[in-house]
């Protein structure tokens, strides 16, 4: 039975005690942790889990993937979430908000602008390294230490240490995908802003001048740039988040077609339902019900 909507939980439903960041094992979370985990859910933070016993499987935005022993798997806010544990869990979970960890720090080269949390699919899960395995375990430990001790200047160890996490796993990413360093030029950080705007005002902004002037470049840049990162026009990573959303609703809530179209910024409940069909190939009811076909 599919809810009305899709829950959305801070920090504080994970870890009760947490202020903007936090580091746990699996069996440290708050009540109900496990439960609601299991459900699809949306975090209003970024959160990162390793683990290093048993099995899950974790669904990301309709596309299920087996989280092995060894997985580190990364969501971004937004992104519709479910893990199941088919073998119980034990391993780590970590939580920060983007204004412990901010996207738009011009300093940073590595961390969460990077491919981590924001690829084609915004979606990583990364088979540990045993060579790196006992490095981010140690960096773990200090990070525990620090949010237990919560000593002085301990939210900027724990950032220095989060960084490091980050670093060494963004190496991780990179043995495996080669491909990957080609978004390590001059033209990713402008492009990964634009997706971050996208996510912040699709429902709003729909048009690429709109995005263009908030990135202070023109329209035709930006189209350029998008076509260069991704092979796809400004226009259509704008359109295809909409779609996307429209998909995570359909799929994971009861809401109506109206009610989705609201949501979406559409004014106009039956031009949202052809514009979905144009782009699909499905009617709203169609892909609602194959999505959950194919769930079965």
């Amino acid at each position: 039975m599919k809810a009305k909507d899709i829950s959305i939980y801070s920090i504080r439903d994970w870890v009760t005690d947490a202020a903007e960041f936090a580091v746990v094992t699996l069996n440290q979370e708050a009540v109900g942790a496990h439960e609601r985990r299991a459900e699809p859910h949306r975090n209003d933070f970024y959160a990162i889990y390793w683990i290093t016993r048993g099995e899950a499987r974790v669904t990301i935005d309709m596309v299920t993937y087996t989280a092995q022993e060894g997985s580190l798997l990364f969501i971004a806010p937004s992104q519709v979430c479910q893990v199941i544990e088919t073998i119980p869990c034990e391993g780590w979970w970590i939580g920060f908000d983007e204004t412990f960890y901010c996207l738009k720090d011009p300093s940073q080269h590595k961390g969460i602008d990077t491919m981590l949390f924001f690829n084609p699919d915004f979606s990583t899960l990364l088979s540990m390294d045993p060579a790196s395995e006992g490095a981010l375990k140690s960096i773990i430990s200090m990070m525990q230490e620090e949010s237990r001790g919560r000593g002085e200047q301990y939210s900027n160890a724990f950032y220095s240490l989060l960084q490091l996490f980050l670093i060494r796993v963004s190496r991780i990413m990179e043995k495996e995908e080669t491909e990957s360093l080609e978004w390590a030029g001059q033209n990713n950080r402008p492009f990964l802003q634009f997706r971050h705007l996208i996510e912040q005002h699709y429902r709003e902004k729909k048009n690429v001048s709109e995005y263009a002037r908030l990135l202070n470049i023109t329209p035709v840049c930006l189209n350029a740039l998008s076509k260069e990162m991704s092979g796809i026009t400004a226009g259509e990573q704008i359109r295809n988040h909409v779609i996307i959303e429209a998909k995570r609703l359909l799929h994971n809530t009861t809401l109506n077609a109206k009610e989705i179209a609201y949501r979406l910024g559409f004014e106009d409940a039956p031009y949202f339902s052809r514009f979905f069909k144009k782009y699909t190939g499905q009617t709203l009811l169609e892909f609602r019900e194959q999505s959950r076909l194919n769930e079965v």
